[in-house]
């Protein structure tokens, strides 16, 4: 088995390397959890493994013969911990390995208070967290309730003249250390969850945009087949030379075209046409009355499962009056702009009360229908005041990208939640163990405790305090870190004559609550050398006045240290998780975009030549059979106007992606307005963004909604060195009806008239079409 722990050949304390990009992991199901977790057991045992110097050390200075079994013991936990944490051995082994080692320990322990006894206690606190992280479920569980009675029935048996308070306190702090972890593992696993989704989803919009470029690529053959037999050959007509002079060979040339291409176009895959009005008028024997935005249109904006359930919702509806409204006549209006499609549908009939019931055509054909594909549905109604039902999709640039709960504020969360998990657990059992081994007594334990509790307090309510306030909590915890760690240790030489091993962490919920809750990492590195010089000078004055208890104090501040060191550990690679999440989540949004934008670009300019294209074909099949002369100027005229729509469609640039949905909406709309639009597009030239896309499409629109129909409007692209540039000419254009130019930073506009002319000019930084 390869541990996660080796990522593209670095090491990484935890396994997971944060500088790896969402693409280079396979994410699999369930793998960045089941990394995430296995790292910290690699981490648990690693520690082990130093934890296992510190019983040595112990040991040298308890004073009395050290056994040579015992160092050995040592050391073969310390490789059987290591092996483990590297999938050398299975977990489970490397678990009963080091658990089997506390037997051997407890049976050379000779004195209650001595330090080799301190550091045994303290490994065996540590080895509480490692089932959580080693087995599953309740296996973890199981593994626990079976060991913890062990244990401290083995110390009872080894040392029976030893008070009871080790066992006692070895029970409670083994169940509180395991629910803790239990705690712990089932946040970071969702976590770790959360994070693999983002990446996943991120995979997967890259392969669909991949997907749709590879596609782009194949229709390009399309185009060039249509470039070269039905656009040339109208270009022909149109020009009236010597290639169509004689009339039997355009003709000929006509009908082979028309047989090509439909022969070509015949195994596409078609769709049927969107809220025909003619269809439902038909079907359902009420006057359909469309008004607003195009059919043709809402297919360049909405995505193919919105267009579709858009159509299948408002058909519905169109039924629904027809059955039960009592009215011949119902309006369907739809409107587009820059952030929503919004399609409304009025009976003007008797309504009803507005109960929907589940299973009905309302509830499955237009609610249910419109709520998979991403739309808002509403149905307004009262008895006697008819149907309104309106059905809005949100475009994806204006819509929430980002999920409800992102990353970082998961992260935060987490981390929160198991900075007060930590506190309570120390706080709690803390209590319970002082209570159940001093009953009756006011040891120094409690008041090092009430800190800890009197400081989550704070925390908590500080999150609402203004900025001073908070200041003055972490001042709190600063000074309260060194004064729970003295008094903690208080048993030590100053009137007590057992030391409860429990209270060595007291002082770890006030360095996690400044790092994980209040947020403040100067606080946590004042509170961090605090609790150094309170070690040095508690160490030096027991040093000369009670030397034995001297190396328990060492000793006590070896669990703080683990703690406070693996705790900032694992937050670090949650905050790595969260950057790695982050950057998924962008790339999924960049890429949904872009796929967006292919999708709007190939299905617009598919909608476009196809709708054309028929009218082409249309005329060229009245050419082939005789019905109409080329030479004629009406058809050449009108040869002249296919050729120049078809050319300017199929050479529309599919980079861009920003831009090039409301060109092919611009296409539509003139087309819907009986404007002869003129398109040339420069190159790689493309918006800034979905916005700055926006504003200029919205010039252009109502360029178009401010030209005469039977006029032409010419739009072009330019590209330059520093700037792009949006040129618009039109002819008879009503300069009152143009909204106000757009502007952004860098951009420069002009508007003028020139005689019966108008020409509008648009400047923005130029950016790659293919943003990253």
């Amino acid at each position: 088995m390869t541990s996660p722990a080796i990522a593209g050949g670095r090491w990484s304390p935890l396994g997971l390397d944060p500088t790896d990009s969402v693409d280079d992991v396979n994410y699999r199901p369930g793998w960045l959890a089941s990394a995430l977790i296995q790292s910290i057991r690699q981490a648990l045992l690693i520690g082990g493994v130093a934890w296992q110097v510190v019983v040595a050390g112990a040991l040298l200075v308890s004073g009395g013969r050290i056994p040579r079994s015992v160092l050995l013991i040592c050391l073969l936990v310390a490789v059987l911990a290591l092996a483990g944490s590297f999938d050398v051995l299975p977990g489970w082994v490397a678990l009963l390995a080091v658990y089997s080692s506390l037997y051997a320990y407890y049976y050379v322990a000779v004195e209650l208070n001595s330090p080799f006894l301190f550091a045994v206690l303290w490994l065996q606190n540590l080895w509480w967290v490692l089932p959580a992280f080693v087995l599953r479920g309740w296996a973890s569980i199981a593994t626990s309730a079976v060991l913890l009675p062990a244990l401290c029935l083995a110390e009872l048996w080894m040392h029976p003249g030893w008070a009871a308070d080790v066992p006692r306190s070895a029970t409670v702090t083994g169940v509180g250390m395991t629910i803790a972890s239990l705690i712990a593992r089932r946040s970071l696993v969702r976590y770790a969850t959360f994070v693999e989704k983002s990446a996943a989803d991120a995979v997967r919009a890259r392969h669909r945009l991949a997907a749709l470029r590879k596609a782009a690529l194949e229709s390009a053959e399309d185009r060039r087949i249509l470039h070269d037999t039905v656009i040339n050959t109208l270009g022909s007509v149109a020009a009236g030379r010597g290639a169509v002079s004689a009339r039997d060979l355009v003709r000929e040339r006509c009908r082979s075209d028309v047989a090509r291409v439909e022969s070509r176009w015949a195994q596409r895959p078609t769709h049927a046409p969107v809220l025909n009005v003619d269809k439902w008028s038909v079907r359902y024997g009420v006057q359909v009355h469309y008004s607003g935005t195009p059919p043709e249109v809402l297919v360049t904006v909405l995505p193919e499962a919105a267009l579709q359930a858009l159509d299948g919702a408002v058909g519905e509806l169109v039924q629904n009056a027809a059955k039960h409204s009592g009215m011949t006549d119902v309006g369907v209006d739809a409107h587009v702009d820059e952030k929503q499609v919004t399609v409304t549908v009025h009976d003007g009939g008797v309504g009803f009360d507005g109960n929907i019931e589940p299973g009905r055509g309302l509830a499955t054909s237009v609610l249910a229908r419109a709520r998979d594909a991403g739309i808002d549905a509403s149905i307004m109604t009262a008895p006697g005041q008819g149907v309104d039902a309106r059905l809005r999709w949100q475009r994806p640039e204006h819509a929430e990208l980002d999920p409800p709960e992102t990353a970082t504020s998961l992260a935060d969360a987490v981390e929160e939640r198991l900075g007060w998990v930590w506190t309570a657990a120390v706080t709690a059992v803390g209590v319970l163990i002082e209570s159940a081994n001093h009953p009756g007594r006011l040891t120094l334990a409690y008041p090092a405790l009430a800190l800890v509790a009197v400081g989550a307090g704070l925390a908590w309510s500080a999150r609402l305090w203004p900025g001073w306030a908070r200041a003055l909590v972490v001042v709190y915890l600063v000074l309260a870190a060194p004064a729970c760690f003295v008094l903690a240790f208080g048993g030590v030489d100053f009137g007590q004559s057992s030391v409860i091993p429990w209270q060595a962490i007291a002082v770890t919920p006030t360095l996690i609550l400044l790092r994980s809750n209040l947020h403040s990492r100067a606080g946590f590195w004042w509170a961090a050398a605090a609790v150094t010089t309170a070690v040095v000078v508690t160490t030096v004055v027991l040093q000369y006045h009670a030397q034995p208890a001297a190396p328990v104090v060492v000793v006590g501040a070896m669990p703080p240290l683990f703690v406070v060191t693996f705790w900032y550990v694992v937050i670090g690679v949650v905050r790595s998780l969260a950057d790695r999440g982050q950057e998924a989540a962008r790339a999924a949004t960049q890429a949904r975009a872009e796929s967006e934008a292919e999708m709007a670009i190939a299905r617009g300019r598919r909608e476009l030549i196809d709708g054309g294209l028929a009218k082409a074909l249309e005329l060229l099949r009245s050419i082939a059979d005789g019905s109409r002369d080329p030479h004629a100027s009406r058809v050449q005229q009108e040869c002249s106007a296919h050729e120049s729509y078809l050319r300017h469609t199929t050479l529309l640039d599919a980079r861009m992606l920003w831009l090039g949905p409301w060109v092919i909406r611009a296409f539509a709309e003139a087309r819907a307005r009986g404007i002869q639009l003129v398109f040339r597009g420069g190159e790689g030239v493309d918006a800034e963004s979905a916005d700055s896309a926006a504003a200029l499409g919205a010039l252009v629109l109502g360029a178009i909604a401010a030209t005469p129909p039977g006029k032409s409007l010419s739009v072009s692209l330019y590209g330059g060195p520093k700037t792009d540039q949006l040129i618009i000419v039109g002819d008879g254009v009503r300069e009152a009806d143009l909204s106000h130019l757009p502007t952004g930073d860098g951009w420069s506009h002009g508007m003028q008239r020139l005689s019966e002319q108008i020409l509008i000019e648009v400047a923005w930084p130029c950016v790659d079409a293919h943003p990253q």
